[in-house]
C-alpha cells in the first residue's frame, strides 16, 4: 500500500548565520491511507512547522516529503496549489470569514476548487453542514454559533471536498473539553466513512486514543513512534497504580480540595476508558469502586459516624448498589437494596434528604435485606445525588455519630451540601458504569 504521505531526511530551519535555528532535523515517517497520525511533543518542538510543509503551505528546503503521489521538493506553485486543492485543512483557529454564513463559508471551499465547477455548491454545503450536527444552522453567522459550533463549520469546510487526506493543527486547543472531544469525535466517524487520512498535530493528551500512530517531536528530532492503544495503554495501568495513593491523599484533604481531587482523578479516567474497548468495563469499574470507596471513607472522617454508604442506582432504577458500606473501620460487604426500602431506599424514591433519630436499641433498617438485616441504629442521615436531568443517580447514608446522640439539622446540610459538591463525580461514575451495568 502506498502511503498517502511520506517523509524522508525532512530538514527545516528558521533564520540566518549566528541567528538560525534547525527546527526540523531528519524527520522520516509515512501516513497510509485512512490512517490516523497524531504527532505530538513539548512546544517548540517543530510540529506545525512539519504539518505546514506537507500542505504545501511552506517550501521545502531539505529532504523529500511526496503528498498524495506529488513530491514537494522543487515544486512549482502552480503544482502546490493544486495539491492543496486535494487536501482538508483544519486550524486551531477556525478562520472563519465572519461576513459569510456558516454555508457560504462552506460553499467557498468549493467554489476555490476546479474540481467542483457546475457542483450545486448550495446543496453539498448544506449537506456537509447537516452531517456535522449543524442542520438548521447553514444561515447562521461565525458569531451567532458556540466555539465548538464553528469548529463543526471549520470540520465540514474541510470535507466538503472529499479530500484524501486532513491535516488539523490543534483542532481542540480553544474548545472546552466536551466540545473538544465531540469534534474530534466527529472528525474522527467522519474521515473514517470517507476513507480518509488525518495528520493531526495536538497537546492534548485527552484525544489520542483516536490515533492508530503517534509520533513524538522533540527538538526537531522524531524520538518515538507507537500506537495509540499501547500509548493509552500504558497511561491506564500508570493511573492504576495510582489508585492507593488517591486514598491516602483524600485522607488528608479539606472537604473543598478532597472534591477538587476526586474530580480530576475521575475526570482522568473518564478519558481512559475510552481508549480500551475490551477492557473498558474493567477500567471503569475499578475507577467506580475505587471512587465511590473513598467518598465513603472520607465522609467517615468528616463526619465521625459508625457507619457510611454511597449507594449508586442502578439503570433499572429499581435498585440502589453498594461496594462501599463501611462500619467501624471495617469494609462491608456489597449491599443491595431495594428502591423504597430502608432510610437510602426511601431517599431514592422521594428524592428528599432524611435526618431520622430512632430510640435505643433501634431497629432493622432495612427489613430482611442481607447483609444490613441485623444492622441497628440510633441515628441515621442522607443525602440525594441528582444526574444533570434530574434524577437521582446516588444516595449517601451516614449511620450512628461515634459521639451518639442524633444528628443535627447542621450535619444533615452539610451532608447535602457534599452531596451536592459531588455531583459531577458521581454522574461520571454513573456514565462510566452504564455499558456493563
Amino acid at each position: 500500500m502506498d502511503p498517502i504521505v511520506s517523509l524522508r531526511g525532512v530538514n527545516h530551519a528558521f533564520g540566518e548565520g549566528a541567528t538560525r535555528r534547525q527546527v526540523l532535523d531528519d524527520v522520516c515517517a509515512d501516513v497510509l491511507p485512512g490512517e490516523i497520525v497524531i504527532i505530538t511533543g513539548p512546544s517548540g518542538s517543530g510540529k506545525t512547522t512539519l504539518l505546514t510543509l506537507v500542505g504545501g503551505l511552506r517550501s521545502l528546503q531539505e529532504g523529500s516529503i511526496g503528498v498524495l503521489g506529488h513530491e514537494l521538493a522543487g515544486a512549482d506553485h502552480a503544482a502546490l496549489i493544486r495539491l492543496r486543492e486535494q487536501i482538508g485543512f483544519i486550524f486551531q483557529a477556525h478562520n472563519l470569514l465572519q461576513a459569510l454564513t456558516a454555508r457560504q463559508n462552506v460553499e467557498m471551499a468549493l467554489q476555490v476548487s476546479a474540481a467542483h465547477a457546475g457542483t450545486d455548491l448550495r446543496r453539498r454545503a448544506v449537506e456537509m453542514l447537516d452531517a456535522v450536527g449543524l442542520a438548521g444552522y447553514a444561515d447562521a453567522y461565525p458569531r451567532q454559533l458556540s466555539g465548538g459550533q464553528r469548529q463543526r463549520v471549520a470540520v465540514a469546510r474541510a470535507l466538503v471536498r472529499n479530500p484524501r487526506l486532513i491535516l488539523a493543527d490543534e483542532p481542540t486547543a480553544a474548545l472546552d473539553k466536551h466540545a473538544g472531544r465531540e469534534v474530534v469525535d466527529l472528525l474522527h466517524t467522519l474521515a473514517q466513512e470517507r476513507a480518509c487520512a488525518i495528520l493531526l498535530v495536538t497537546h492534548d493528551s485527552r484525544i489520542v486514543d483516536i490515533a492508530d500512530r503517534i509520533l513524538t517531536l522533540e527538538d526537531g528530532r522524531l524520538t518515538s513512534a507507537s500506537s495509540g492503544l499501547a500509548t493509552h495503554t500504558e497511561y491506564v495501568l500508570n493511573a492504576l497504580q495510582r489508585r492507593g495513593e488517591l486514598q491516602r491523599q483524600a485522607a488528608m484533604l479539606p472537604p473543598p480540595e478532597f472534591v477538587r481531587l476526586l474530580d480530576g482523578f475521575s475526570s482522568e479516567f473518564e478519558q481512559l476508558t475510552r481508549t480500551l474497548d475490551s477492557a473498558r468495563d474493567e477500567v471503569a469499574g475499578l475507577l467506580v469502586d475505587d471512587t465511590v470507596d473513598t467518598i465513603a471513607r472520607k465522609l467517615r472522617q468528616v463526619f465521625r459516624v459508625e457507619r457510611t454508604s454511597v449507594y449508586l442506582m442502578d439503570a433499572d432504577r429499581r435498585t440502589l448498589r453498594s461496594k462501599a458500606a463501611w462500619h467501624n473501620g471495617a469494609r462491608g460487604l456489597e449491599v443491595t437494596v431495594p428502591v423504597g426500602v430502608g432510610p437510602a431506599g426511601r431517599t431514592a424514591a422521594t428524592r428528599e434528604p432524611m435526618n431520622v433519630a430512632l430510640p435505643p436499641p433501634g431497629e432493622a433498617l432495612y427489613g430482611d435485606v442481607e447483609p444490613l438485616r441485623t444492622l441497628r441504629a440510633h441515628s441515621v442521615i442522607t443525602a440525594p445525588v441528582f444526574s444533570a436531568d434530574d434524577e437521582v443517580i446516588a444516595v449517601a447514608e451516614l449511620i450512628n455519630r461515634t459521639a451518639g446522640g442524633s444528628f443535627t439539622a447542621a450535619e444533615r446540610r452539610s451532608l447535602e451540601d457534599i452531596a451536592s459538591e459531588l455531583a459531577r463525580v458521581l454522574r461520571r461514575c454513573d456514565a462510566l458504569r452504564a455499558p456493563g451495568r
